[in-house]
């Protein structure tokens, strides 16, 4: 699928939940992580990003089901210009408690885009993967949020597919 199709469909899958989730009295939760990505392809990189690679917002389509939009930019200029980067990303939370406002355990599968400009040449690629990982209430209306995950990067242009290891260290406001 090419990337504006792939864009338009998230985008208006987006609308759709989000229209969906206020129809209904479930909460919202905003949230940002910091993160570790370990690589397992050769060259082996690991990025840490601190304090926050993207924003996120979990619509509450149930009390065990959520869908979490994930975006995130980056500018770097410097004397050679300027090169940009994003990411774009959907998953669906799925609580194993019947507790979604910070408590207990969820898997996260997940897909999305991350996209690069650099000095004149440009390259997007895909991603998929999943996750486990636990909410922990801390105060009222407040959570932190540990997940560990893995996923699969297409190749770029000119390189080859990549699989990572990631481990996600998050905190979430909810709106009741």
């Amino acid at each position: 699928m090419r990337t504006p199709h792939f864009l338009a469909l998230f985008l208006l899958f987006a609308i759709a939940t989000s229209a969906n989730a206020q129809q209904k009295s479930t909460p919202a939760e905003l949230g940002v992580d910091a993160g570790v990505s370990i690589g397992f392809d050769a060259p082996r990189q690991t990025v840490v990003s601190i304090p926050v690679p993207a924003i996120r917002l979990g619509l509450f389509l149930t009390d065990r089901v959520s869908v979490e939009p994930r975006f995130g930019f980056q500018s770097f200029h410097d004397e050679t210009g300027t090169s940009s980067a994003y990411t774009g990303e959907l998953g669906v939370l799925f609580h194993f408690e019947n507790n979604p406002i910070g408590r207990g355990l969820y898997a996260r599968p997940f897909v999305g885009l991350v996209g690069a400009h650099v000095v004149g040449e440009s390259d997007t690629q895909t991603f998929f993967g999943g996750g486990l990982g636990v909410k922990e209430a801390f105060a009222d209306r407040f959570a932190s949020r540990l997940e560990v995950n893995y996923s699969h990067m297409t190749a770029p242009t000119d390189g080859s597919a990549s699989n990572n290891l990631g481990i996600l260290f998050g905190i979430s406001v909810f709106n009741r």
